[in-house]
């Protein structure tokens, strides 16, 4: 579709909606419909640049995240006519914030996407060739990655049974913060390997996609019963779901603009329901269930913005000191080492402000726009957004050049599905991940590679024969 259209239905969406609404909500309004018009012109213009939908873009997906983060919460302070209840997040009963309020912290949304798109397009460049692809994974490469993940899948059953006790969702997170912390920083660790080797296994799946089709519908079907019937989270089963559409589209068939939005609406609203589902089936009375517009996951965020805005206002929040602005780039060095205590800032939040909740289990996802509001406001909102657009178009122009090697995919695909947490935790939260999860795991296997390699030469060649020195 041309771009232009685009922009003339959105900027006429935008006039009917300030017409048909109460005046008294435009605040609210405004920095909504911005974000849907940008996110629309943004992924049609990354379409007509690249000549195809760009399921695979990881800039696509990062300003879908903050176009939905930014819509959800302006979008039910509309519907329930600007007077949060109890069915809404318990910061904003609590604090009630007007429009006026709500429709800054929107802004402030708007304008660290704004500054994302502006610079990853920028940089990105105007039209760029399709990736090279991944033509197959070497065998060795393969059976490792397989044999790993099954070792590391005994580790997580066998620590999952020891917290078998907890009751509720959020019971396992203070199971999980109750353990020492050598033993976190090991789950952690082979937790977030065991996913990059789940992507290294789907791309020798969907090498030979006609032959091993069977197994990848298999191995969904897995993750659904589990995230269904067994552990009750859903982030497991929406990054694997995305990285097969992503290697589908790469792989086998472009995936079509129109299919493409059909599986982002119907991926959204299982997201949502799922959420609804996990709450219901927690409760111990169904007549304490009650349905009510409330943007859940993207409420919370909104709450740790507003709830942060007005401490930092009122005087709360002042002189922090410089770890706060340097906790993800220490997050990577293990806390044994560090001379100092490292800084979370979504345990940080909780433990100052709500240490009650905290000691239930209770927890937040901090937020790049919360992480801005107790850094320099505005100013920051743009430098985060501007970086991570460098960083993203970048990484991008990698993929484009480099697709064929193995691990840059995969470096690229875990990337773009956890793109995400730039936005939802903290902005350069993938550092430290990457450092701590994505290069052990490459070296992991290429280490073991190359032993299993340099034993198989030595079988297949002579034995070496001694010869005796020659006597005189």
């Amino acid at each position: 579709m041309n771009p232009r259209l685009i922009a003339v239905l959105t900027s006429l969406g935008l006039a009917g909606s300030l017409i048909a609404h109460d005046p008294a909500m435009t605040p609210v309004i405004l920095p909504m419909c911005t974000a849907i018009c940008m996110g629309a012109l943004f992924i049609v213009s990354l379409s007509a640049a690249g000549q195809v939908t760009p399921v695979a873009e990881i800039g696509a997906w990062y300003v879908l995240v903050g176009t939905v983060y930014t819509v959800f919460p302006l979008a039910v302070f509309l519907i329930i006519g600007g007077q949060y209840t109890p069915l809404n997040d318990n910061r904003l009963l609590a604090l009630q914030p007007g429009p006026a309020t709500v429709g800054r912290i929107g802004w402030m949304y708007v304008v660290h996407v704004a500054a994302f798109a502006i610079t990853y397009r920028m940089v990105r460049g105007r039209r760029v060739p399709r990736a090279p692809v991944v033509s197959s994974v070497p065998k060795s490469t393969f059976t490792i990655a397989v044999v790993f993940w099954a070792i590391i899948a005994m580790v997580t059953l066998v620590s999952g049974l020891s917290m078998a006790s907890a009751s509720s969702y959020v019971e396992s997170y203070s199971a999980a913060a109750a353990l020492p912390l050598g033993l976190r920083q090991f789950l952690r660790l082979t937790h977030g390997m065991q996913f990059i080797l789940t992507i290294t296994i789907l791309i020798g799946l969907f090498s030979r996609y006609e032959r091993r089709r069977w197994l990848i519908t298999a191995w969904l079907a897995f993750q659904v019963f589990r995230s269904l019937l067994v552990v009750g989270e859903r982030t497991g089963l929406v990054l694997s779901f995305s990285v097969c559409v992503i290697l589908y589209h790469v792989m086998v068939r472009p995936i079509r603009a129109r299919t493409a939005f059909s599986i982002a609406a119907v991926g959204l609203t299982a997201f949502l329901a799922y959420g609804v589902f996990r709450t219901f089936r927690t409760l111990n009375s169904p007549e304490d269930f009650a349905v009510g517009p409330s943007g859940g996951e993207f409420e919370s965020m909104f709450g740790n913005a507003v709830d942060l805005d007005m401490k930092v206002a009122a005087g709360e929040i002042k002189d922090l000191p410089f770890s706060f602005y340097t906790s993800d780039i220490v997050a990577a060095i293990p806390s044994q080492v560090l001379p100092f205590d490292k800084v979370d800032l979504s345990d940080w939040y909780v433990s100052r402000f709500y240490p009650s909740a905290k000691e239930r289990g209770a927890g937040f996802a901090f937020g790049v726009v919360a992480e801005s509001i107790i850094g320099f406001g505005w100013i920051d909102l743009v430098a985060r957004g501007a970086i991570l657009g460098l960083l993203f178009a970048k990484l991008h122009g990698l993929f484009r050049r480099r697709g064929e090697r193995l691990w840059v995919t995969v470096l690229y695909i875990w990337a773009t599905v956890w793109c995400y947490q730039a936005f939802r935790g903290t902005s350069l939260m993938l550092l430290p991940v990457f450092l701590q999860q994505f290069i052990p795991t490459v070296l992991l296997i290429e280490c073991v590679r190359a032993v299993l390699a340099g034993a198989a030469q030595r079988r297949s060649n002579p034995a070496f024969e001694r010869v005796s020195p020659t006597r005189a």
